[in-house]
């Protein structure tokens, strides 16, 4: 019997098994994976079939719990399968089977989990070898120098090396199980008159010498039955992020799409280094980077040269990042890291041949959606869904989950007369507070090949969405986009994630001190803890955290006030959401903190002149400054700088709030048209775009209030005021100048910005 040591996804021992099938031509072939598997081999291997793909196990009864085995192109396994077919063999999974598996863990079951030591093992390896990672090792060593061998000799080497590691690295009983199970199904297929020379079985290295023993007599075979619980079985799709180590699966590789190349050029990697710098280029040009050929070219020689002074016989991951970061990203990594991680990871996602019965996700669909009343059909339509009602809200929780997991089947409208039929903005906290909701609901083809490819995700939406939000909320970066992430648990009902959730929260806020993210942050966390009672979430904890993220938004607005006009707009938004908590007298609104950091703000001399002149309006509106007040600081400010531009800002930021109110304000009215009327044509004419985008949409009855306003300031009834605006041909001439101006300068932004 010829036992083949392989290591997951390793193209060199997928090439070497190959070679070895079509030259013994076996009659079985045994592949190390879950015995009840078996029955999905053709699926497996069925043209339509695109890998990577995965066997799917799930419990079906009692606590959930989900198990995969990945497959890609050159996963030795995969291939082994392939080359049985080839030459006319049968062939089998000779492992535990997964009812099996999923038992692990439970009180009578198996303890399934990897040796912690196996780590060491490999780090230890990798140092005495003079590497500085175990994957730079087995690279040089099996995927390098030892794929040129003949197959004896490279099999040779793999079974030394996973002799050592089984002898070296303490194992649990759980492995002799395994063992004997697959030198089991090999003798059976003895028994059933294969002669053992016609068998091979393909293993994990660490396997061979045990099951060898077991297999020639020379260890006694225990007869142990395993426990098993009920389970199913899937083929679905994979995807190479998911068989990347960096995504967390330990027996996944570090880069699936390089190793992809590798197998695609016949083991070459020069061919395969040359490709991805070349696919990094065509990516990095695609974001709008700097990328040559001659940089490519570049960084292959540096490549080479890396590996030489390593002591390679070939470029391999470790001199791509090198080279790529020396010359495409000019010796910053940052800049090349993302398109790297897209080149060497891949974003590959497999096909499964639709001969494939329903996944979890799918029957889940099915199923919910009869029981919920929601119409599948290959057509729009459209319902409207009333929250206070409990069978309608239980749709919307569903409906919410299906968009999260990014099932092609619903779509959130805006409600009401106006709504029509577009989509509703996605904002969370506008979601959570909706006591409507209006859906259009369509089925298609796509909606069943998300279903099945999301289900390598998890076997339930609530799996699926657990994980997703989890992902969101490892990856975030700002304090509200964690509370963001918190408002979609709530709108899934996925409180069970709340509390680690809110950890994460307190994390980030104590890192984080940017005015706009935790004021976003502090109105989030204000409207969940309003409908906190109705979705049982932690009210008290929310309001908490929401009030300490107030009073910091606070101590920073000063410092986030001196920033530029693409910032200030978004500093004065999360400034009137926040005043909107005052007004409220929300309870995680400290009114009296808010009002000083306001006034400080104001008064200070690098203020943005848009958020100054919100401010003061906010301040007047709040009762903190009287109407003259407000005039005398505008007059004050006016006049601080003689920048016209900044003067602008400050007349357009006072007059963003609340307008139909300062319109009929004389004192500040004629603040404003004293710094107007103190321009030149020359000077007034650039300010004037800031100023129409202030007051140039005001409705009827705010310009009627602003020229009864004008007119009391200039002292003239407002008939008169308005005759008298082109009361000269003078006048009148200096009007058609200052329109010419004005057309000129937006023709200019125009053709600058390549506005329509």
């Amino acid at each position: 019997m010829f036992l083949f040591p392989v290591r997951h996804h390793s193209p060199a021992a997928a090439r070497h098994v190959t070679r070895v099938i079509r030259a013994r031509r076996p009659r079985a072939v045994l592949v190390e994976g879950p015995a009840d598997a078996t029955p999905l081999i053709p699926a497996l291997l069925d043209v339509r079939t695109e890998p990577p793909v995965a066997l799917y196990a799930y419990r079906t009864e009692g606590a959930p719990r989900a198990v995969s085995w990945p497959f890609c192109a050159y996963s030795p396994e995969y291939v082994a399968l392939a080359a049985a077919r080839e030459v006319g063999a049968r062939s089998a999974f000779c492992d535990l089977p997964a009812s099996a598996v999923l038992a692990a863990g439970d009180e009578t079951g198996l303890d399934l989990s990897p040796a912690e030591d196996y780590a060491r093992f490999c780090g230890g390896l990798a140092e005495a070898a003079g590497y500085a990672t175990f994957d730079e090792f087995w690279d040089v060593v099996f995927e390098q120098e030892a794929a040129d061998l003949p197959s004896d000799a490279f099999v040779a080497a793999l079974v030394e090396f996973g002799a050592k590691a089984r002898r070296l690295v303490p194992r649990g009983d759980e492995d002799s199980v395994r063992e004997a199970q697959m030198a089991a199904a090999a003798l059976r297929v003895v028994d059933e008159g294969i002669a053992p020379e016609e068998i091979v079985l393909v293993c994990g290295a660490a396997h061979v010498e045990p099951i060898a023993a077991l297999v020639a007599g020379s260890a006694e075979i225990e007869p142990m039955e395993p426990p098993t619980v009920p389970a199913a079985l899937h083929l679905i799709p994979f995807s190479f992020p998911r068989l990347s180590e960096h995504f967390g699966y330990g027996a996944g590789n570090r880069a699936p799409r390089y190793y992809q190349r590798v197998w695609e050029a016949g083991g070459d990697h020069a061919v395969a280094t040359r490709a991805a710098l070349l696919a990094l280029a065509a990516d990095l040009r695609g974001a709008g980077r700097d990328a040559s050929l001659a940089q490519a070219i570049d960084a292959d020689t540096l490549g080479g040269v890396l590996a030489r002074l390593r002591g390679k016989p070939a470029a391999g991951v470790d001199e791509i990042e090198d080279a790529a970061a020396a010359c495409f990203g000019q010796g910053q990594e940052l800049p090349v890291a993302a398109a790297l991680r897209r080149i060497q990871i891949g974003e590959t996602v497999g096909r499964v041949t639709p001969e494939i019965g329903r996944t979890p996700l799918q029957t889940e669909f099915y199923e919910t959606t009869s029981r919920l009343g929601l119409p599948v059909v290959d057509a729009p339509r459209q319902i409207l869904l009333h929250m206070p009602i409990a069978a309608e809200a239980a749709r919307s929780v569903f409906l919410h989950r299906l968009v999260l997991a990014e099932i092609p089947y619903a779509v959130e409208l805006v409600s009401g007369l106006g709504g029509g039929g577009r989509a509703a903005v996605k904002d969370p906290l506008d979601q959570i507070a909706r006591s409507r909701e209006k859906w259009e609901l369509a089925w298609t083809p796509a909606t069943d090949g998300q279903l099945v490819e999301r289900t390598a995700l998890g076997a339930s939406f609530a799996e699926v969405c657990g994980r997703t939000l989890a992902d969101a909320l490892a990856a975030a970066t700002r304090i509200d986009q964690g509370t963001e992430t918190l408002l979609r648990m709530a709108l899934c009902d996925l409180t069970e994630g709340f509390d680690a959730g809110l950890l994460r929260c307190e994390r980030l806020a104590a890192a984080g001190g940017d005015f706009v993210a935790l004021g976003r942050a502090t109105f989030h966390l204000d409207g969940l803890a309003a409908y906190g009672a109705a979705r049982r979430l932690p009210a008290a904890a929310l309001a908490t955290l929401a009030a300490r993220l107030f009073r910091r938004a606070a101590v920073h607005l000063p410092a986030a006030a001196v920033c530029g006009d693409e910032d200030a707009v978004a500093v004065r938004d999360t400034l009137v959401s926040l005043a909107d908590l005052v007004r409220r007298a929300s309870p995680v609104a400290d009114g009296e903190t808010f009002w000083q950091a306001l006034e400080r703000t104001a008064a200070g001399a690098a203020t943005h002149g848009e958020i100054r002149g919100a401010i003061l309006t906010l301040l007047q509106l709040g009762g903190r400054l009287g109407d003259s007040d407000l005039a005398h600081h505008l007059r004050y400010w006016l006049s601080a700088t003689a920048e016209p531009g900044a003067n602008a800002r400050l007349v357009a930021g006072v007059f963003s709030l609340h307008r139909g109110t300062l319109v009929r304000n004389r004192p500040l009215v004629a603040a404003v048209n004293g710094f107007l009327a103190g321009l030149s044509l020359a000077t007034l004419t650039p300010l004037l775009p800031t100023l129409r985008r202030a007051l140039g949409n005001l409705g009827g009855a705010e310009r009627a209030y602003l020229s009864e306003t004008l007119a009391g300031v200039l002292g003239v009834t407002p008939s008169t005021a308005t005759r008298s605006v082109a009361a000269s041909d003078v006048e009148t001439a200096l009007l058609r100048e200052a329109d010419a101006l004005v057309a000129t300068t937006l023709d200019d932004w125009r053709e600058r910005y390549g506005i329509a």
